[in-house]
């Protein structure tokens, strides 16, 4: 039972991370060799995947989190979750609104849990793609740095 909790209090950091766009207290969260599938079923790392989406917003905010399921087994976990997402584009006059549904598998490395794979499924794919081709690469690439 205790590492149920302690899952569930790694899920709440890693959406408090994940809504100060703070790349810094972000990636810690992942194993250095952790992936990410995306809604087009797009495999990638973790850190090219966060690096490529995460500078596209002013503001993030994570709302109505549902963890659904939690299961740990030894040094692994596996957990489902479904949230609401109203986020600012940088650069751009849109807002984004809409739901993630993800799972994520974690394991415990140096008895700390890291994600490994980050699966994740949202209703504005298509918005935010569209948005991430009008942008213009120099000043993105500005706003990284």
């Amino acid at each position: 039972m205790q590492e149920i909790v302690n899952v569930s209090n790694f899920l709440q950091k890693r959406t408090e991370a994940l809504q100060s766009l703070d790349l810094k207290r972000i990636l810690p969260l992942f194993a250095p060799n952790a992936e990410v599938v995306d809604a087009s079923s797009n495999v990638t790392s973790a850190e090219d995947y966060l690096q490529k989406y995460l500078p596209l917003f002013r503001r993030l905010k994570i709302n109505n989190v549902k963890v659904t399921d939690i299961v740990v087994r030894e040094n692994k976990a596996y957990t489902l979750e479904k949230y609401d997402f109203d986020a600012e584009v940088f650069n751009a006059r849109t807002k984004i609104k809409g739901q993630v549904a993800m799972s994520c598998v974690l394991q415990r490395i140096d008895n700390e849990w890291k994600i490994v794979q980050y699966c994740v499924s949202n209703t504005f794919n298509e918005q935010l793609l569209s948005i991430l081709n009008q942008i213009d690469e120099k000043k993105l690439r500005k706003r990284k740095n």
